[in-house]
């Protein structure tokens, strides 16, 4: 069976990435006595006006790159292959595999390696190892803005 970009097959992938992710940063929450969901971003910022600043700037990159190609040639519309309802359902399937995409991603590349701030003392043997030293990258600031203190 070959590869194929589908909504299903997306999601499909973004699935199984989502659960490594979980699993992995489960693992570490039980072993530094935290809970998961102390990795990731707050609920309450999840849907605050940053939040709906990167959809429109999405929006609008996706947008000027598509405008870009057809303005140059390299790409031409010719119309929708579907309507009615097979098009409300590929645009719904598309927009839940995005989604998924989206959740998957940040937890994925902004969890646990970008949370370097425990809750614990930095020292014993649950302290993480960033407990113990920050990364190079780290500074006191915004170590402390990114764990909220």
């Amino acid at each position: 069976m070959s590869p194929t970009l589908t909504a299903g097959s997306t999601a499909f992938g973004e699935g199984e990435n989502l659960i490594m992710v979980l699993i992995a940063t489960g693992l570490f929450a039980w072993y530094e006595g935290r809970r998961i969901d102390s990795y990731f971003m707050p609920i309450g910022q999840a849907l605050s006006v940053r939040t709906w600043e990167g959809v429109l700037a999405g929006i609008v990159i996706a947008g000027g790159v598509g405008l870009g190609m057809v303005l140059l040639g390299g790409m031409h519309i010719h119309g929708l292959a579907l309507s009615g309802r097979a098009l409300l359902t590929f645009a719904l399937a598309w927009l839940l595999a995005m989604v998924l995409v989206a959740i998957a991603e940040e937890l994925w590349f902004r969890a646990y390696s970008s949370r370097p701030c425990g809750r614990r003392s930095a020292s014993g043997p649950r302290a993480s190892s960033s407990q113990r030293s920050s990364p190079p990258f780290t500074t006191s600031s915004n170590r402390a803005k990114m764990c909220g203190t």
